[in-house]
């Protein structure tokens, strides 16, 4: 979203939309074909949450790619559950200020290949002791926080450290969903997951930097986890 501010600058008159898609996430592929992928389906909070962004930098409106794919489409085992399309948040799109009350879902996805984009190092595989870097940018982001990391093996027995915005944060036991999720495709296991709390002090609106760093104790080169 970074160049938004730019492109806003560019297109003076011009009537700016940004596109929402109804996944956040693509997995692999299950089996040869077309649409055999898993999706991470995005969320009422996600949608507006993107969407909250999006008017903060600069957009017009809000555009809907693909939304009827919640429901059963293609082929291959272990693609689901798959269900209605949330229709209901599709009021609060047309209302910035109202996205600008709610509590936000922010998440960082590689996403869809597009001309001139930067892609994102996600997933990545996290090396013992080298820093892993990635960067958020939030829109007025408004009270404590907190940072789940996922990982495609079990995590149980390894150490992490995590900076945000250049000051160490603190691990919690909760690494349930923050919102209900109707959804439950690409969604780990507990041994899977961490995650820390995040004070409001540290939150900014633009650039935050989210930094991992695994320990190096009981986990092999072999057993990397790719978060």
């Amino acid at each position: 979203m970074y160049r938004w501010r730019t492109l806003r600058k560019l297109t003076t008159g011009d009537t700016l939309y940004f596109e929402l898609c109804h996944t956040i996430w693509k997995g692999d592929k299950v089996q040869a074909g077309y649409d055999v992928f898993p999706f991470r389906r995005a969320t009422r909070e996600h949608l507006h949450t993107s969407a909250h962004l999006a008017y903060a930098r600069g957009a017009d409106g809000i555009s809907l790619f693909n939304f009827a794919y919640y429901r059963q489409h293609g082929q291959g085992e272990g693609r689901g559950l798959f269900g209605e399309p949330p229709f209901e948040a599709l009021k609060a799109l047309r209302d910035p200020q109202a996205l600008a009350k709610e509590p936000q879902h922010w998440f960082i996805a590689n996403g869809w290949r597009s001309p001139g984009a930067t892609p994102l190092r996600v997933p990545r595989t996290i090396e013992p002791k080298k820093p892993a870097k990635s960067n958020f940018d939030l829109a007025s982001p408004q009270g404590d926080g907190r940072v789940s990391i996922q990982a495609d093996k079990s995590v149980a027995d390894t150490e992490w450290m995590v900076i945000f915005n250049r000051e160490a944060i603190f691990a919690t036991e909760d690494v349930s969903e923050p919102f209900s999720v109707p959804y439950p495709s690409m969604i780990a296991k507990t041994e899977k997951l961490r995650a820390r709390l995040v004070p409001d002090k540290l939150l900014r609106d633009g650039k935050n930097c989210l930094e991992v760093t695994q320990a190096l104790i009981s986990v092999s080169r072999q057993n990397r986890p790719t978060v």
